[in-house]
């Protein structure tokens, strides 16, 4: 065995012994990460909010004058009243619940794009989420997902790359089978599962440990949630899995051994019933958030300002309320990117407007900047994947979608 063989090798053992406790943190805790390696020294956290975020309620645009009006119930108070959102520029606030994203944008290191969409807009999850996740213009792609396109061609080491989840998501896999190059932890199958696991390996000097941290972790705070959240699995997930597994990504992200990308995903944002507004059911999801940003932030140190952080959904809500005090499937939503190298402080893009006759035929905010615009800017700009290959490999025939200019320093 050569030399740089055997040093691929400890550096793959190292990771796999490392992320011992994130293993334990993924099997008790729903929240899907995924981890690769590429040959570069920047860093890079996509973040899935699976359901559809609320962009009006995260970044309420308290400067439209259709606002108060067009959201009802779910609006957040003027800005001179309790419980106001916090005012970010002329046009948007920020929710008062999701404050911790506050420094970031003071400090100028958060962008959002808020009216960002895709391709197709027929409001339906199934057809949103395969093509974000595919990054194919509509439906009938090949099986494969952009990200896992573009770590195959920028050189990701198949051996390094790890899931911990049910399963590895479209948007990792690669054409001709995705599973084959993915390692792949499988998450808890069944209820007890957690606890019988720690049982197996109560003699594991490494697992054992680990498995008992964290599911007193998981059982602590499921006793802060309110009862509905503790009785309505997906919110609960949401609520306490993102921020831990968010710590736990920084952790691996910042050690030695070559890992560089993080995938996560986050669940329970589809919020048709109860909703809330100042308080409720959104935002403890929107404190979840933004407190998952800040706990990574603070695990990756000096290396923040290596890394670049992206959090996009498949789409947003309706502008008005339903009858149910909560939203339906809507269109376009706010991607919002994180990071020392951002040049941030700003919202980028056309806002399109809340008056009735703005919105779409099924009352949804349109869209003005195609999401994939701004995960290439990402891949050209942050990692340095060349323009063509952006273009052919990773979102194929999309010529026309140029990467959006501005993010970075």
């Amino acid at each position: 065995m050569t030399k740089d063989n055997l040093s691929s090798n400890l550096n793959r053992r190292q990771f796999l012994t490392g992320a011992a406790t994130t293993a334990a943190a993924a099997v008790l805790l729903p929240t899907s990460m995924s981890f690769a390696a590429i040959p570069s020294t920047k860093k890079m956290v996509f973040i899935h909010l699976r359901g559809g975020l609320d962009n009006l309620a995260l970044f309420p645009a308290m400067g439209d004058e259709n606002y108060q009006t067009q959201r009802g119930n779910l609006a957040l108070p003027s800005y001179k009243d309790s419980g106001a959102p916090i005012r970010l520029n002329k046009l948007f606030g920020l929710h008062p619940m999701a404050e911790a994203f506050l420094p970031f944008w003071a400090r100028e290191e958060m962008v959002f794009i808020p009216a960002s969409g895709l391709p197709i807009a027929d409001g339906s999850h199934f057809s949103a989420q395969e093509v974000f996740e595919s990054g194919y213009s509509q439906l009938g792609g090949d099986g494969s997902g952009w990200m896992g396109r573009a770590l195959q061609a920028m050189g990701a080491i198949q051996e390094d790359t790890i899931h911990f989840g049910k399963q590895v998501p479209m948007l990792l896999q690669i054409a001709g089978g995705g599973n084959d190059v993915v390692q792949h932890i499988m998450e808890a199958p069944f209820e007890g599962y957690g606890r019988r696991l720690t049982v197996v390996h109560n003699h594991d000097t490494l697992l054992s440990p680990a498995l008992s941290q964290a599911a007193a972790h998981v059982e602590k705070q499921r006793r802060k949630l309110p009862e509905d959240d503790q009785t309505y699995a997906k919110s609960a997930d949401s609520v306490f899995g993102l921020e831990k597994a968010a710590r736990e990504a920084g952790k691996v992200l910042t050690r030695t051994d070559g890992h560089n990308i993080a995938v996560l995903e986050a669940s329970g944002w589809d919020t048709h019933e109860d909703q809330g507004s100042r308080t409720g059911k959104l935002a403890r999801r929107l404190a979840a958030l933004s407190g998952a940003i800040e706990g990574l932030a603070v695990e990756m140190a000096e290396d923040w300002n290596n890394t670049v952080v992206v959090i996009a959904s498949e789409f947003g809500r309706s502008v008005k309320p339903n009858e149910d005090r909560g939203t339906d499937n809507g269109y376009a939503t706010s991607t919002i990117v994180i990071g020392g190298p951002i040049k941030g402080g700003r919202a980028l893009g056309t806002w399109p407007g809340l008056a009735e006759e703005q919105l779409t035929s099924t009352g949804a905010l349109k869209s003005t900047v195609d999401m994939r615009a701004i995960f290439k800017a990402v891949l050209r700009d942050h990692l340095g994947m060349p323009l063509q290959a952006i273009n052919n490999a990773v979102f194929p025939r999309s010529n026309e979608v140029a990467p959006i200019e501005g993010l970075f320093k």
